[in-house]
């Protein structure tokens, strides 16, 4: 088993999104000593201007340094001991382009999003951890694209870990083929359980299980997609089969109410911007135990 890396990020091509959004896919780039360590982070960080369209970089920065710092439970190295995954072990991210975000032209394969980022927060937190990473989104790709691929795409690699984070792109679909969602989501939902059945039959992995979302505040004119009804669906799967549910929405719904005048996608709502990837991988990390 050829296990993956974080390495430094090389230049890459902004990928299209192929779904009818139409946007281009944008992906960002315990002793006495604590407090004082922490205060000069924060000093360091509030002397850096920021443009009024984003969030400022102490605030993500603290949030950064607030998850390092927030549990009593440390090894003898400094770090939380209680990270889901562990070395020797391979984690599978799935789904479109959210999570593609440029794999192709990255010399790991891991794309310039949130999966990069998960990686190498992970890394940084946890040099002794030998994971393997592996990034198989697809840009457009909807759920009847991941059954397809399912058998090569994750069956043939052995995760022990799957993350999926699939759905917008058949919500932008039904959208524009009008279909009700009563006679379009029940299709959806049953293909999703299927390949949940498959992972689950042939290899038995840890599941991650991420909401769909839509920030429709970074939209001049939000479409009407049926986010709420995908996202129960979605639920129903979490409890289901037992996965750590991604809670996608609500996270930026909660970021957009506290600071209403930041851009957390491409203004798409559906591409995240830097600080829109940096805030999934964050919500990923927190299921994780990081």
């Amino acid at each position: 088993m050829r296990l993956i890396f974080p390495q430094r990020s090389q230049s890459h091509t902004e990928e299209e999104a192929e779904e009818s959004t139409g946007s281009a896919t944008l992906c960002g780039h315990r002793s006495k000593g604590k407090n004082a360590f922490f205060f000069l982070l924060v000093f360091l960080s509030v002397s850096r201007p920021t443009t009024p369209s984003s969030p400022p970089l102490w605030s993500l920065r603290l949030l950064f340094w607030r998850e390092v710092y927030s549990s009593n439970s440390v090894h003898k190295g400094g770090f939380m001991a209680n990270l889901l995954f562990q070395s020797g072990e391979k984690v599978l991210f799935i789904g479109d382009s959210i999570t593609d975000c440029g794999r192709r032209e990255d010399k790991a394969m891991l794309g310039h999003g949130y999966v990069r980022k998960v990686t190498e927060l992970i890394t940084a937190k946890y040099p002794e951890h030998r994971i393997g990473y592996v990034n198989k989104g697809i840009s457009g790709d909807i759920v009847e694209g991941l059954e397809k691929r399912w058998e090569t795409d994750v069956i043939a690699e052995e995760p022990h870990w799957l993350s999926i984070k699939i759905g917008i792109n058949n919500a932008s679909r039904q959208l524009n083929e009008g279909v009700a969602t009563a006679d379009y989501l029940p299709k959806w939902e049953a293909t999703y359980r299927r390949i949940l059945d498959r992972a689950r039959n042939a290899l038995t992995p840890g599941l991650f299980l991420w909401e769909i979302f839509y920030v429709d505040t970074d939209v001049a004119s939000p479409r009407s997609l049926d986010i709420a009804a995908y996202n129960d669906a979605i639920h129903r799967l979490a409890e289901e089969f037992n996965a750590r549910l991604i809670r996608t929405q609500e996270a930026f719904k909660l970021a957009a109410a506290a600071r209403p005048s930041a851009l957390w996608t491409t203004q798409d709502g559906v591409h995240p911007n830097a600080e829109g990837h940096t805030l999934m991988a964050l919500a990923f990390l927190r299921q994780a135990g990081w």
